[in-house]
C-alpha cells in the first residue's frame, strides 16, 4: 500500500493529526503535537504554567465556537493588540471543547515570539 494511500485508510487519529498539520504547513506554521499533549487531558492554562513569558503580555482571552467543529480563540494583549488562533476537527465525533480550547490558544500563543520580532510586542 501506498503511504499516501495508507495515510486515508489510518484510524481517524492519525487522519486528524494529518489535517491540524497540514493545514499548519500550508500556513507557514508547523505546530508539533507531541505524545504528552495527544494524551494528556489538554487545558489551555497548562501552556501559560510552562510558558510563563506569555501570561505576561496577555490582558484578555476569549473563545467562540465557530460552526460545528471549530474553536476560535481571541488574545488581546496588554498594548491592545489582538491575535487570533483557531482549531478544527475532521470529524464532528472528536470535537472535544477543552482540547479545541488548547490548541486554538496554543496557535494564538506561538505568534507571540513572531510579534516582538517586529516591534508589535515590547
Amino acid at each position: 500500500m501506498e503511504p499516501l494511500l495508507s495515510l486515508f485508510l489510518a484510524p481517524v487519529d492519525l487522519r486528524s493529526w494529518w489535517l491540524h498539520w497540514a493545514t499548519n504547513c500550508l500556513n507557514g506554521l508547523k505546530i508539533e503535537f507531541t505524545r504528552e499533549e495527544r494524551m494528556r487531558n489538554m487545558d489551555w492554562k497548562t501552556i501559560l504554567e510552562e510558558n510563563p513569558e506569555f501570561a505576561e503580555h496577555f490582558d484578555k482571552v476569549e473563545f467562540r465556537k465557530m460552526g460545528e467543529r471549530t474553536t476560535v480563540c481571541l488574545v488581546t494583549l496588554k498594548n491592545g493588540f489582538e491575535i487570533i488562533g483557531f482549531s478544527a476537527v475532521w470529524d464532528l465525533s472528536l470535537y472535544d471543547k477543552e482540547k479545541g480550547r488548547y490548541w486554538a490558544f496554543k496557535r494564538a500563543a506561538e505568534k507571540l515570539p513572531l510579534l516582538k520580532e517586529k516591534g508589535y510586542v515590547d
